[in-house]
């Protein structure tokens, strides 16, 4: 009988913090999944440091959506006004 593979998926939500995430990204693809597999999706809100674009260049295999740059000051807006 072949053994179930366990399906996760993380979601990283990142902002202007490329380095931080490039480091969280290099633990995260040290790991030894063995039995799981695991699907990560980075979630970048509108960063200006390049974290999209070094994420894209360093891990061609994660799932990047990236948001507007003007997104982030959007919302702010909008909570400021819901307030």
């Amino acid at each position: 009988m072949t053994p179930t593979l366990l399906k996760t998926a993380l979601v990283i939500p990142v902002h202007n913090r490329r380095e931080i995430t490039l480091q969280g990204l290099r633990s995260l693809s040290r790991i030894n999944a063995g039995q799981i597999e695991v699907k990560i999706f980075v979630i970048d809100d509108g960063s200006t440091d390049g974290t999209a674009d070094a994420v894209k260049l360093e891990f061609p295999n994660i799932v990047l959506i990236e948001g507007e740059p003007t997104l982030c000051r959007r919302n702010k807006s909008r909570n400021r006004k819901s307030s």
